[in-house]
């Protein structure tokens, strides 16, 4: 919402309980017709709840968006998944592997990671991950959070997205079980408050389930189950995250390996980004290192050496 729109509307609050309260009676006798018409025409049985939050989630073609692509061969990831499920006897998935690289990514450029509040840029003190997940109740999906990403192991993303599931499928519901009840014009306001408020300010309403930062600086969405190959994931304006990757399905492609072609299982990758929490200059070197952690894993380990080794 625009700052000037705010402000003109809390001028307008102000004004009607302090001098003239006629223009608030009027207003709030519109406002209950409109809402009872709203309610009494609406098509209930195609009025999806995850619809609702969709038609609020995004306005006109202004928005600052930079969309990315490219294919990953992952011949390596393989290897290196193959080894840690042994090690681990987890069922680890391609999706905890991306999440676990974007978060080792995104820890590696900390100015990229912060909040926009009152038209200012804020570092945050740690790093959430969310993932888009399929819930137990038809026609809906739920975020599952993964918090202080940036520290924990793929094995400790697998315990997370896995073990604590159910749980944080219940936040989800709470958080949205507003919007299954409140008609659409009034759920866009609602739900960009709330987001601004825990996300953007960094304050929790925990009787709303709204924790702070409780979608994170980045969201994993798993098209490729789905049966998508190639998918470009629009940003959600109420959960006010500054990165989206979204992982397509495994096909076999032709790849050029040492000057040979070889038949190897790749999967088409984007990133959608938002603009206003980094350039181009920046963001190349976010995805330039997410892109060498998805065909090199054994990178983090070196890595993780080479700072046990300079801390010594």
């Amino acid at each position: 919402m625009n700052p000037l729109a705010t402000l003109a509307i809390l001028a307008g609050i102000i004004y009607c309980c302090v001098i003239d309260a006629t223009f608030l009676k009027i207003y709030v006798i519109v406002f209950l017709c409109y809402t009872a018409l709203t309610q009494f025409f609406a098509p209930s049985e195609h009025n999806y709840l995850y619809r609702k939050i969709n038609m609020v989630s995004w306005d006109v073609l202004n928005d600052p968006q930079i969309h990315v692509t490219f294919e990953w061969n992952m011949r390596r990831a393989e290897e290196y998944m193959e080894r840690r499920r042994r090690e681990s006897k987890l069922p680890l998935t391609w999706t905890h592997f991306v999440g676990f690289c974007a978060s080792r990514a995104i820890y590696n450029q900390p100015d990229f990671n912060g909040r926009l509040s009152f038209g200012n840029f804020y570092p945050k003190e740690q790093q959430n991950m969310s993932f888009l997940t399929s819930i137990e109740q038809e026609n809906d999906v739920g975020l599952v959070t993964v918090d202080d990403a940036d520290h924990k192991s793929i094995e400790q993303f697998c315990d997370e997205l896995t073990r604590g599931r159910k749980e944080k499928e219940r936040e989800h519901q709470k958080r949205t079980s507003i919007a299954s009840f409140l008609p659409t014009f009034l759920l866009e306001p609602v739900l960009f408050v709330l987001g601004y408020i825990s996300n953007n300010i960094g304050v929790s309403l925990p009787f709303l389930s709204y924790k702070k930062d409780w979608c994170g600086s980045c969201l994993i969405v798993n098209a490729g189950a789905l049966g998508y190959s190639h998918v470009f994931t629009p940003l959600p304006s109420y959960t006010n995250a500054m990165l989206i990757v979204t992982v397509g399905g495994i096909a076999k492609r032709p790849v050029l390996e040492d000057d040979q072609v070889k038949i190897r299982n790749v999967i088409n990758m984007t990133l959608s980004l938002d603009h206003r929490y980094t350039d181009g200059a920046r963001a190349i070197v976010i995805y330039q290192r997410f892109f060498r952690y998805l065909h090199d894993p054994e990178m983090m380990i070196k890595e993780d050496a080479d700072k046990e080794s300079a801390a010594a």
